[in-house]
């Protein structure tokens, strides 16, 4: 029988405090995934109802596309947290939830009072996540980061893009991505804990930390021989053949990672006996003598278009793939397939097209995804229903203005 649970995460209840991409990305892995989150706004900044999470430049055609992907799957409320009261209501919420994400600089949260220790003391079975830049201790614990401080201070930028330019950055968001997304792991398996002990605990990542997770095993070779990587375009330092080559129509990406697939690209390039040639047979060779080998691969690239390269490297299960823009991408027969695309009600009340979740489960075989909530929409609902404050209380706390 289908499970009639939203997801996985379901009858978890997790407060969003976050105010960046990072911290958001971790609250939305919990939300896309069943748990109740709560993300709570500054009322002040909250007056116009619109949250201060959007970004400049992210409004295209009258829709936040950063706030609508952001904030989706979750309720809003807002209070005044710098009043007693609104500290209160604050409180309590902590009282009945599981988790807590928060990406404030070091010893900001302490200053407000919303620091691990005050709000443990509270709930000592929360599971408190937070999200810095350079990471809660060292000298570095206070500095401002975002992503393409993280790119840079984790080396990601020195190998990105090609020899002897300048630096390059990922294109898309890559570390507060990642580190959303490593966030939550450590959320999940502090919540998975708690399950098991009642215990709660403070887990902690950064961008830096996620950038140098993030160099895989370029930090292993270096210790072993001292060689500092560098850029290498669209190809590995790792394979003899691999990177993105050049089409009669585009570019097509591909790579040679054991013999099988070097026989099998010989093939599909239609010089099988390039297989047997001595200069060529093993991996060591094709390095020895690369210039050579890439200049050739190159020039018989450019005798077909992408779509046949991809045809006949796949057929002989040489991976590769066309250096999609984002629209041919998103447009791809593949990505359809997996329901990467959904579309949710925007802020706007007009249909946002958004990505989903990158994960399938048996038991739950369609995630749900709510629109992003205006500033302050689920105030009242929160109150009553999550806290179940009286109307007179919540009707003292709107006279007020604490809410």
């Amino acid at each position: 029988m289908q499970s009639k649970l939203k997801g996985p995460f379901d009858g978890v209840r997790i407060i969003d405090l976050s105010r960046t991409l990072a911290g958001a990305q971790a609250a939305g892995v919990l939300g896309d995934l069943g748990a109740e989150v709560i993300m709570v706004e500054n009322k002040a900044k909250a007056e116009g109802g619109v949250s201060p999470r959007g970004l400049a430049g992210t409004i295209v055609n009258g829709i936040d596309g950063r706030y609508n992907f952001q904030s989706r799957n979750r309720m809003s409320v807002a209070i005044d947290m710098e009043s007693p009261q609104g500290k209160e209501v604050f409180y309590d919420l902590v009282w009945v939830s599981d988790g807590l994400v928060e990406n404030y600089r070091p010893g900001v949260t302490e200053r407000k009072g919303l620091d691990y220790a005050t709000l443990s003391r509270i709930n000592p079975r929360l599971v408190y996540c937070s999200i810095s830049g350079f990471g809660q201790t060292g000298p570095y614990r206070r500095r401002a980061g975002w992503d393409l401080i993280g790119q840079a201070a984790s080396g990601l930028m020195s190998v990105v893009g090609e020899p002897g330019r300048p630096p390059a950055v990922v294109g898309f968001p890559i570390i507060d991505t990642c580190t959303g997304m490593n966030a939550a792991q450590a959320l999940m398996a502090g919540l998975f804990h708690q399950q098991r002990t009642g215990e709660g605990q403070w887990v902690q990542t950064s961008l830096l930390e996620t950038g140098l997770a993030l160099s895989s095993y370029f930090p292993t070779m270096y210790f072993a021989g001292g060689e500092v990587p560098e850029p290498t375009g669209s190809s590995l330092p790792v394979l003899a053949v691999n990177g993105a080559f050049r089409t009669s129509d585009g570019f097509v990406m591909t790579g040679v990672i054991n013999e099988r697939q070097w026989v099998g690209l010989c093939r599909a390039i239609g010089q099988p006996e390039l297989a047997d040639d001595p200069r060529y047979c093993t991996e060591e060779d094709r390095f020895e003598n690369q210039p050579e080998l890439l200049s050739l691969i190159r020039e018989v690239f450019l005798t077909r278009t992408t779509d046949e390269w991809v045809e006949a490297l796949n057929a002989e299960d040489v991976g590769a793939a066309p250096v999609n823009t984002l629209d041919k991408a998103l447009a791809d027969p593949q990505v359809a397939d997996l329901g990467m695309v959904v579309e949710t009600e925007g802020v706007e009340g007009r249909q946002v097209k958004m990505i989903a979740a990158p994960y399938h489960f048996s038991a739950f075989p369609v995630l749900d995804y709510q629109r992003a909530p205006h500033a302050g929409e689920h105030t009242h609902r929160v109150l009553t229903s999550v806290l179940n404050y009286s109307k007179s209380r919540v009707a003292e706390l709107e006279r007020q203005r604490v809410v």
